[in-house]
């Protein structure tokens, strides 16, 4: 078993790399690929890099059972596709960080579903870190009331926390079976990318990316490698040795990232109650994670 501050680190370094995505995301915008583009974009190119180098260096690692095949179709559509595709509509419907709050209610399902189906300990420490989580998101996020929200915000919004959920519990299943994190990934995203495949319009792709020339062939191999293949591998390999309800949580420092990235690059501004949503966050990251003192046997 890896040590678990390895898989901590793991986990919360997966966060951190996708919590850079809105410096692809904004550069993207700025030469008119954006949506369900942009996630095939990122997820064409992540799933090429995993599968060159698994051909290249371990082709053993592709090879998986039949029978198994439910669980990467499941981690790839029922996660990958509707957690990137609702969270778009969602963005797309409302706002980006109103998407964002409803994203993150994500560390609720993944604690629950982890307790159905693997029979994780349902402790107060994973409810208050849960909740903690996702009242740090919304003030993070600057939610701090009068946002309206309908009913099919509502729907797509927890649909695409769901669906971020989903992941952990379908990888958890397969590392059970004795997969290694990146034979998961790479399948995962390989059943991912089929229905996208319907989706993407390649003509708008392919011209936006040549009219962009070298960098944005750079800021592509960037986004899939950081922002694709590299996160999901280590989030996937730290849940070998970290309860998924805490990993759930762990990678909420995503938006917390994202915030910082938007001060240091973009001029923006943290508010005291962002601030305040910020140490909520990692307060429930640190709740989760430092172990318990042991009791004393008297």
């Amino acid at each position: 078993m890896k040590k678990s501050n390895i898989c901590f680190a793991e986990v919360l370094i997966s966060g951190i790399l996708w919590g850079i995505i809105g410096v692809f995301n904004r550069y993207y915008a700025g030469i008119g690929i954006t949506s369900v583009n942009l996630v095939i974009l990122r997820l064409s190119l992540g799933t090429a890099l995993i599968f060159a180098y698994l051909l290249i260096r371990s082709p053993k690692a592709l090879k998986f059972r039949w029978k198994d095949a439910w669980i990467f179709v499941g981690a790839g559509i029922l996660s990958i596709v509707v957690f990137q595709t609702c969270y778009m509509m969602t963005i797309q419907a409302s706002s980006l960080s109103l998407a964002a709050v409803l994203l993150y209610t994500s560390p609720v399902f993944v604690t629950i579903m982890a307790s159905l189906f693997f029979k994780e300990p349902f402790t107060l420490r994973k409810v208050g870190g849960s909740v903690l989580t996702v009242i740090g998101c919304a003030l993070a996020a600057g939610l701090t009331g009068g946002v309206g929200i309908t009913l099919p915000v509502l729907v797509t919004g927890l649909l695409s926390g769901i669906g971020y959920a989903v992941y952990s519990i379908f990888a958890k299943a397969a590392l059970n079976r004795g997969y290694a994190s990146i034979t998961i990934t790479a399948w995962s995203f390989f059943f991912a990318m089929i229905p996208l495949l319907f989706l993407a319009d390649f003509g708008l792709i392919a011209e936006r990316i040549s009219l962009g020339g070298g960098k944005a062939i750079i800021m592509w191999i960037l986004l899939a490698l950081l922002t694709e293949a590299l996160p999901y591998l280590l989030y996937t390999d730290g849940l070998v040795g970290m309860e998924a309800g805490k990993a759930a949580v762990t990678v909420a420092i995503e938006p917390i990232v994202a915030s910082f990235v938007g001060i240091l690059f973009y001029h923006e501004t943290m508010t005291l109650l962002q601030g305040v949503g910020t140490v909520l966050v990692i307060g429930a990251i640190l709740i989760l994670n430092i172990p318990a003192k042991p009791k004393s046997k008297n």
